[in-house]
């Protein structure tokens, strides 16, 4: 495989930061075999858990159907994304054979991240509405380029089920 992934440098808080119940979006255009879509996901975080921004943004590429999780074993899942975002290096990489949370599951696509449209930006039952883009620009403000991802990595587990 000669496929090598690509990172821009993020701007999210730190990595133990609880993050406000909201209902949180993430636009992004994804390019796949010379197809590019626009996609928005979103995730209400009002629940009995404590999130992170990792865990929403995980919870957000999820949604849009780039991770995915291995079946439980003991109510515990490996999750298998995309992306590696690093929050406590604000960096946002693809996956490539040279990252060591490589699962060698081949899938070539890049991703754009944008703005989410202000008409796309639904809050409920009284929580805010939260876009994420400007956590994916860089800390000096500039606007995220284009990543590419190879395939899956492995970027950690969760408890899946009450």
């Amino acid at each position: 495989m000669n496929c090598l992934a690509t990172s821009i440098n993020t701007s999210f808080p730190e990595f133990f930061t609880n993050v406000p119940d909201a209902v949180y979006y993430l636009s992004f255009e994804v390019t796949e075999n010379n197809v590019t879509t626009t996609k928005t996901a979103s995730f209400n975080s009002d629940t009995q858990r404590i999130y992170t921004y990792a865990a929403i943004f995980s919870e957000l590429i999820r949604a849009a159907g780039y991770e995915y999780l291995s079946n439980p074993v003991d109510s515990w899942s490996t999750i298998y994304s995309l992306l590696d975002l690093k929050v406590d290096e604000n960096t946002l990489s693809g996956m490539d054979q040279n990252n060591y949370h490589w699962a060698n599951n081949s899938r070539p696509l890049d991703f754009l991240f944008i703005e989410t449209p202000n008409d796309q930006l639904v809050s409920s039952n009284g929580l805010p509405a939260i876009d994420l883009y400007p956590m994916l620009k860089a800390p000096n403000g500039s606007a995220p380029t284009v990543i590419h991802s190879c395939g899956y990595g492995n970027s950690g587990s969760t408890q899946v089920g009450d």
